[in-house]
């Protein structure tokens, strides 16, 4: 059976549904949180397109994988974290999706100079199955961690996010090195845990 979307709840998994979803927003309001005290959203007199515009020209991002177009009314989606050593880690939002998005993050180090960090990520088309791949495009949910040097990201299989997958990177010499992956398959019958408790697993090797 693949992980998505289940067929419609029975009556008895209604409650079920609306508790998973407020812990979900819980554990979202915590990140957010956590993000709040840590990051520098980039402001300017200039209109969110063209602060936009001027990160793509300076990181130069493939516009036919990351919309040039910000993914929000007000924002560029654009948000730089100081990670030491006069280096900055820039984060651009591209998708924003139903429940989850897509972004790049680049490092940039003290002369300017950008570099696109690769991540190590999984697809799972099927309960218990993992399938490695390695892009620049990061698919869920971000947040960085700068004084830990790490970016954790919660990958759901479907909205309300009692299942997917749990990743956490570390970032040394220009590189994102995946050290930990919790992964939690689909059930009929929903039952959030926090993606911190769920079963951590072995990286399955890239072919």
């Amino acid at each position: 059976m693949a992980n998505s979307p289940a067929s419609p709840p029975k009556r008895r998994a209604s409650r079920a549904f609306a508790v998973i979803l407020s812990l979900g927003l819980l554990w979202l309001a915590g990140c957010n949180t956590t993000q709040a005290t840590k990051k520098i959203t980039l402001t300017a007199k200039h209109s969110p397109a063209e602060q936009r515009q001027a990160w793509q020209q300076r990181l130069g991002w493939p516009t036919k994988r990351c919309p040039l177009q910000p993914p929000y009314a007000r924002d560029a989606g654009i948000t730089a974290y100081p990670f030491g050593d006069g280096r900055s880690l820039v984060e651009v939002t591209c998708t924003l999706g139903a429940y989850q998005g897509d972004s790049l993050l680049y490092l940039l180090d003290g002369n300017g100079k950008a570099r696109a960090l690769r991540f190590r990520q999984f697809h799972s088309p099927d309960k218990g199955q993992l399938l490695p791949y390695t892009d620049v495009l990061l698919t869920g949910i971000v947040q960085v961690m700068p004084e830990r040097r790490s970016i954790k990201v919660w990958r759901k299989y479907r909205g309300i996010g009692d299942c997917g997958q749990l990743l956490r990177y570390r970032v040394r010499h220009a590189q994102a090195e995946l050290i930990e992956l919790r992964a939690k398959d689909c059930a009929d019958e929903p039952a959030f845990t926090p993606p911190e408790q769920w079963p951590r697993v072995k990286p399955p090797m890239t072919h």
